[in-house]
């Protein structure tokens, strides 16, 4: 499997974190993703919708390439590469605006804050207990 850039940066950005910022990172990771669930549900309300993510196969034109063996005129085989164009599919995620029910969006607002105060608090203990495990 082939690793683009960006999602390689990643990876390295925590090859180089200490022991402890691992650690820390790994017990808040629920409620880094909490937060995000919260500020799209009040983007949601304050827009008055939400959006749909969904992918469409598109296709496009890119330069590809033909190999030929051609015999020069001593009799030497030659490879000789020839561009041309040619339609490649790709995958585009797009994003489309969809109605919401405003009173279940803010039901459901209402029930992750609630549940984040309950993580900050599980996600506060794991954060001491990583800084006794690993002192910097």
């Amino acid at each position: 499997m082939r690793l683009t850039p960006l999602l390689a940066l990643p990876l390295a950005l925590a090859a180089c974190a200490t022991p402890q910022e691992r650690c820390i990172s790994r017990v808040t990771g629920d409620l880094r993703t909490l937060d995000g669930l919260i500020a799209d549900s009040r983007a949601n309300l304050s827009r008055g919708f939400g959006y749909e993510t969904h992918e469409v196969q598109r296709t496009r034109w890119v330069q590809c390439y033909d190999r030929d063996i051609v015999r020069d005129r001593h009799g030497k085989r030659q490879v000789i590469t020839v561009p041309r164009m040619c339609l490649d599919d790709y995958i585009d995620t797009v994003e489309r605006p969809v109605s919401i029910d405003l009173k279940a969006e803010q039901s459901k607002l209402d029930a992750m804050v609630k549940k984040r105060a309950e993580l900050a608090k599980r996600a506060d203990s794991g954060v001491a207990a990583c800084r006794v495990q690993y002192p910097k």
